[in-house]
């Protein structure tokens, strides 16, 4: 006869081992449901860009689709396939690594990329998949220095896009932030020291971890070890002294989104770029972080999903 501690050994491993099936194992209604993956060669040097195509798995008309070009420590395709699965019920979502990440090479210019460079490789990279169909101009989403390149897309882009999201962001110029919070971040930068700043995002994370499934939790650990390496913080340094100039210009509809407890920006800084962007811009303050979207990636696919319904989808919400 076996002994209740025994069993009860038993029991926990079976357990562990049902939990290591549901994470690991894809649910049967996504097993045969997979993106679209390619590359298209842009700019004038041909690089070729890596990216993932989500398919609408049930498309419905009016829907726009949405482009996450990635950020700070989330900057390849495989970071946003949680919210390409979540966003994909009835659109189109766009996967993309940028010059230098991920699948996709550093090109010629590795380390002193330009906004106007990578506007150019969005703007071709989108004509190329949904080949300007005027019911398919999608939302551009860019967190931290992404949202740079996004706002860049809505200025020189505003017939081929439907929306821009900024996470994070700071244009540069008048509203940068400036004075001592600004020199530690550059220095962690600069040092390769970025991974000192996870103790924030693992203490906003524990706090509310007991309500995210486990696969969640997965998720976002494998994220964090991305805090190890710099060196696509470092391609990109360059643009965090870029500045987007003539913001108010953006016409398409945006949504400006900040967190409320940003260490890298200052929270005032998502009102201000939303009142740079004028009367199409709106914001919302989302608690967490400066990557609000690690700590809470289900409050933030909800409020992409609400907005784009309401402000920029053509069918009914």
């Amino acid at each position: 006869m076996r002994s209740p501690r025994r069993l009860q050994v038993i029991a926990l491993f079976a357990l562990l081992s049902l939990t290591i099936t549901q994470v690991t194992s894809p649910s049967p209604a996504l097993a045969d449901f997979g993106p679209e993956t390619g590359t298209v060669e842009v700019n004038t040097d041909e690089l070729p860009l890596y990216y993932e195509l989500w398919r609408a798995r049930d498309p419905d008309v009016g829907r726009k689709p949405i482009v996450f070009l990635g950020g700070l420590i989330t900057d390849t395709r495989e970071d946003w396939r949680a919210f390409a699965l979540a966003l994909s019920k009835d659109r189109d979502v766009l996967l993309v690594d940028l010059r230098g990440v991920g699948k996709t090479g550093e090109g010629p210019t590795a380390g002193n990329y330009t906004l106007a460079q990578l506007n150019v490789d969005v703007r071709q990279l989108i004509d190329e998949i949904w080949q300007g169909d005027p019911d398919q101009q999608p939302v551009i989403v860019g967190c931290s220095d992404r949202g740079k390149i996004a706002l860049q897309v809505g200025l020189t882009a505003a017939q081929r896009i439907s929306g821009v999201i900024t996470c994070g962001t700071s244009p540069g110029g008048g509203i940068q932030q400036t004075g001592p919070a600004l020199e530690k971040r550059n220095t962690l930068l600069t040092e390769g020291k970025w991974i000192l700043r996870s103790r924030e995002y693992v203490a906003t994370i524990a706090s509310s971890a007991w309500r995210l499934p486990l696969s969640v939790r997965l998720w976002q650990f494998n994220l964090f070890t991305k805090f190890g390496s710099i060196e696509g913080v470092k391609r990109y340094e360059n643009i965090l002294s870029n500045t987007v100039g003539g913001v108010q210009f953006v016409s398409d509809p945006t949504l400006v989104l900040h967190g409320s407890s940003d260490a890298v920006y200052l929270p005032a800084t998502g009102p201000a770029l939303a009142a740079q962007v004028g009367a199409n811009a709106s914001f919302q303050s989302m608690s967490g972080p400066h990557a609000f979207w690690l700590t809470d990636p289900w409050a933030f696919t909800r409020v992409i999903e609400d907005w784009v319904r309401a402000n920029v989808d053509t069918a009914a919400p």
